[in-house]
C-alpha cells in the first residue's frame, strides 16, 4: 500500500492488523482519484471509518487542505498515527476517536468548516438501513454539491441513497463498488434529486 501521486508519491503506508479493515487496492484508489480530478485540490476532507487513513493521505498528497479522520478502533488509530507521521502530515490531520454516528452528532467535530469531500467506507456487514442512517446524519454537515465517495460490496445492487443525495456514478471493481454521491439542493424536488444514474 502506497501513496500513488502528489507530494508524497511512492510513500509506503501500513495497514491495520487482522481482517477488520479492507485497505483499498492501489488500482481502485487510482481510479477513484482520477475520477475526482481537480475536486481534491484545497478540499476539506472527511474520512469516515478511516482504517489506515490512506484515502485522506492520498487526498492531502494531491493538494487537499485538511483532513478529519474518524476511527473508533484503537489499533487502526495507531496505524493512522504511523502513516501520518511517515508523510509528516500532522499539521493537516485531525483524528477523531469515536464511532462515526457519534461523531456526526457533534457539530464541533467539523469546526474547520463543512467538508467538501467525504470518503465513507463502513463495514460491509453494516446493512443498507445503517448506511442510510449514516448518510442522513452526514447530510446535515454538508453544503450543496459536496461529494461523498461510498464504498460497498459489489453484490449490494438494490440499495439507493437517501433523498439528501443524488447518485452521480456507480462503479464496480471486483467485489467492491464505489458510489459517487453529491449533496443535493435541499430545496430541490427529492425525486428529481435522485435523477438518472450514469453508467
Amino acid at each position: 500500500m502506497r501513496v500513488i501521486a502528489g507530494q508524497w508519491k511512492g510513500r509506503r503506508l501500513v495497514a491495520p492488523p487482522g481482517l477488520t479493515t479492507r485497505p483499498m487496492l492501489d488500482r481502485v484508489k487510482e481510479a477513484l482519484f482520477a475520477s475526482l480530478g481537480t475536486r481534491v485540490r484545497d478540499a476539506r476532507v472527511l474520512d469516515l471509518y478511516a482504517g489506515s487513513g490512506q484515502l485522506a493521505l492520498e487526498a492531502l498528497s494531491r493538494g487537499a487542505a485538511t483532513a478529519v479522520l474518524v476511527e473508533s478502533d484503537a489499533a487502526a488509530r495507531q496505524v493512522i498515527t504511523r502513516n501520518v507521521a511517515a508523510c509528516r502530515a500532522q499539521a493537516l490531520v485531525r483524528v477523531v476517536a469515536m464511532p462515526v454516528e457519534q461523531a456526526l452528532g457533534r457539530p464541533g467535530v467539523f469546526a474547520g468548516g463543512s467538508p467538501d469531500l467525504v470518503f465513507c467506507d463502513p463495514p460491509y456487514a453494516l446493512p443498507g438501513p445503517g448506511v442510510t442512517r449514516v448518510l442522513e446524519l452526514l447530510a446535515s454537515t454538508l453544503e450543496t454539491g459536496s461529494r461523498v465517495v461510498l464504498r460497498r460490496p459489489a453484490s449490494e445492487t438494490e440499495w439507493q441513497p437517501p433523498v439528501a443525495f443524488s447518485l452521480v456514478r456507480r462503479r464496480k471493481y471486483g467485489d467492491t463498488q464505489l458510489l459517487d454521491l453529491d449533496r443535493a439542493d435541499p430545496e430541490e424536488d427529492p425525486t428529481h434529486a435522485q435523477g438518472p444514474v450514469p453508467r
